[in-house]
């Protein structure tokens, strides 16, 4: 690259300050452009420009206590979301989004509003309603999450298994043998290859928040008892009978055989550790 200047050959790209104004308000921000070691000139081009724009966007945020591009950026990945996913869950347009994570700056209203739904003392509620607007697809078992399902259809398990770890196996199975049934599952939950076995997503804040709800208490050893009785009325009458298989098999053993089985199963096998487990995998169940 020449200089447009001298038509030098010696042009080195630094860090320079620049003055830059933002809302009425000017900040002094270093970010890279071209300099001519021979005349001196400066000049940008359109990426370094656009970095400057949000290295002002980030000046100003700091200095008014705002979330920076970055940290902003960070929240969303956390969560695991996209950045309309990150829309949705805030309420917002996913172009701010993308303006915020760029050189728009959000006002303190909405930044106070980021800041509460991604507090991390607020993490486990606002996790499960990112899980809830996560788009339905084949590890979802072809639909979105339904909180309401999900913790009536544990209450229907836990009184025939052993642990809480036997029933997520009874889950699994349910929602499994429903897809291998009817193409879709019941609670919109994607189940992840863990030690114990195949576990729905986020099982820990379910069974935390049903206790804490007093609708389980927790009894003898790592047993579970229900203290109110499920709504069977948010279920069909197709996935109440798939339930109540899968019931049957609980209660021949409280659940052993299932936690077993799921161990053996193709798609827990041929799932990397920690990563969730296709819903393909129903047709090769082995109950």
């Amino acid at each position: 690259m020449n200089c447009p200047i001298c038509n030098s050959e010696h042009v080195r790209e630094k860090n320079v300050a620049n003055l830059a104004e933002l809302k009425g308000e000017t900040h002094e921000v270093f970010a890279p452009a071209f300099v001519c070691e021979k005349c001196k000139y400066v000049w940008m081009s359109d990426k370094q420009m656009n970095l400057l724009r949000v290295k002002t966007a980030d000046k100003y945020k700091e200095e008014h206590g705002l979330l920076t591009s970055e940290q902003l950026r960070a929240l969303r990945e956390r969560f695991g979301m996209t950045q309309p996913e990150f829309a949705l869950y805030l309420n917002v347009g996913p172009a701010s989004i993308k303006r915020w994570e760029t050189y728009g700056v959000q006002d303190v209203a909405m930044n106070d509003h980021i800041r509460l739904k991604c507090d991390e003392q607020q993490a486990d509620l606002n996790s499960l309603q990112i899980q809830m607007h996560r788009p339905s697809d084949i590890y979802s078992g072809k639909r979105p999450f339904n909180y309401e399902k999900t913790t009536n259809l544990i209450l229907m398990l836990v009184e025939h298994a052993d642990s809480p770890i036997f029933t997520n196996k009874a889950l699994f199975y349910a929602d499994f043998r429903h897809f291998k049934k009817h193409g879709q599952g019941i609670t919109g939950s994607t189940y992840a290859r863990l030690e114990f076995g195949p576990c729905p997503d986020r099982y820990k804040i379910i069974y935390n928040k049903l206790v804490d709800e007093k609708k389980l208490a927790e009894g003898e050893g790592h047993k579970l008892v229900k203290i109110v009785d499920p709504d069977l009325s948010c279920f069909t009458q197709d996935e109440l009978e798939t339930i109540n298989e899968i019931i049957e098999l609980c209660k021949k053993d409280n659940g052993r055989n299932l936690y077993n089985l799921s161990h053996e199963e193709k798609g827990y096998l041929e799932t990397s550790w920690f990563r969730n487990i296709s819903y393909e995998h129903a047709k090769t169940l082995k109950i």
